[in-house]
């Protein structure tokens, strides 16, 4: 199964997005691209509640 956020699924303008079969990868990469680029801290729910699942 793939996961994938993007910055413009939590309403961002920007076209960051990552997809990974890996949740913790997804997640640790967004973590470290909100903190660098939108100086925002993210919390794993708040991750988990925007990303999506695909087969």
């Amino acid at each position: 199964m793939k996961h994938r956020i993007s910055c413009r699924d939590a309403g961002m303008d920007c076209d960051f997005s990552v997809e990974s079969s890996d949740e913790r990868e997804v997640m640790d990469v967004v973590r470290k691209h909100a903190k660098d680029h939108h100086d925002m801290d993210v919390s794993d729910d708040d991750m988990r509640g925007m990303m999506q699942q695909s087969a």
